[in-house]
């Protein structure tokens, strides 16, 4: 008689770059994210200038970008563009982030970014935050 397999535990992340202009989410996103145990360090950008300075900087990327899709200035959507051009071959994993669900046809670019692996609906929290690091990385 065989047992069902138990599904795999999602892996440990030793980097999320969350990327978002509201303060208040990413005092609670971050509070969530590292409740979930899963990752070594969350570091925020509150806007997505920053972001791409900050990987432009360091020696690794993220092994995950969390991503608001609408901030002011340079959109999530600009993000991706300057991301593809600054490492065209070794991408990090990214989620989009959004207030609303938008109907699908907002995403119909979405093949130009082979890496986005997701869009969820904010707020984050260490439940959905563990659950989307299992779809992301396990499925």
């Amino acid at each position: 008689m065989s047992h069902p397999q138990s599904p795999s535990p999602p892996p440990r992340l030793a980097n999320v770059l969350l990327v978002d202009d509201n303060e208040s989410d990413n005092f609670f996103h971050k509070q969530a994210i590292e409740a979930s145990e899963l990752v070594d360090t969350v570091d925020v950008a509150t806007t997505a200038h920053q972001a791409l300075t900050r990987i432009r900087s360091s020696p690794t990327l993220p092994d995950l970008i969390l991503l608001d899709i609408r901030m002011p200035e340079m959109d999530g959507w600009a993000f991706l563009n300057q991301l593809q051009r600054l490492r065209p071959t070794t991408l990090p994993a990214v989620v989009l982030m959004v207030a609303f669900l938008p109907p699908p046809t907002y995403f119909e670019n979405e093949a130009m970014w082979p890496y986005v692996r997701a869009c969820i609906k904010k707020p984050i929290t260490s439940y959905s935050f563990r659950e989307l690091i299992h779809t992301c990385f396990c499925g």
